[in-house]
This record gives structure tokens, sequence and C-alpha cells, in this order.
């Protein structure tokens, strides 16, 4: 079955899943204009066309308010140097050491780094 996207607008969706999975929020369209290495109006074209065509919701004039319409597992694998990251939970929190388990929390999402 073929799916209800283009290959080019399935990358901006997959983008937008994985980067709310990540960051609790979805990208901002500077964000999306930076990984996909293309300028402000064409990213803006996109935001429309996925709106327009049902399979993005948001909210006009409010920064960060997009929303997928399709369930994750009918999105493509996206494709980038940035999109090898693999997701996982955030370890279980351990009450005796709170400071230890921020930074496993920080290095399991590669907010930072191990000299």
């Amino acid at each position: 079955m073929k799916p209800p996207y283009t290959p080019r607008q399935g990358q901006f969706l997959a983008y937008i899943n994985h980067y709310t999975t990540l960051h609790g929020r979805p990208p901002a369209e500077a964000e999306m204009m930076q990984f996909f290495q293309v300028s402000p109006p064409s990213v803006h074209q996109m935001i429309l066309t996925l709106d327009r065509r049902g399979l993005i919701a948001r909210v006009p004039g409010q920064a960060r308010s997009i929303t997928l319409r399709l369930a994750a597992e009918e999105l493509p694998p996206l494709h980038g140097a940035t999109a090898t990251a693999t997701i996982h939970p955030p370890p279980p929190k351990t009450e005796n050491h709170p400071a230890a388990d921020a930074e496993t929390t920080l290095l399991c999402f590669g907010k930072i780094q191990l000299d």
C-alpha cells in the first residue's frame, strides 16, 4: 500500500517524530531548516503542505505546536547524519544517588560526553 506522503514529506514527518521523542516537544522550523539544510521558506511551505494534507495538526502563529496525525509505525526511517542516535528510555531513578542519576540520564540522551 502506498503511503499518504511523498518520500521527502516522510522524512519531515519522521524528523518531527524523532525530535519530539528525544526532546519532549516538537521542533521549531529553524531546527528543521538546519537538519535538512534548506531555506526558511522551504521548511514553512513543507509544514503548510503537511497540514493541508492532514498529516500534521498545528496552531498557526504558535511556536512548536506541531502534532503528528500518523502513528510512528506508519513513518519511514529517518535518514541523515544526526538520525543515527538510538532513542532509549531514561534509566530508572535511584533514591541514593540523585546526582549520579541525573548524569546517567544526560549521558543516555547524549547531552554530555565522558572525557
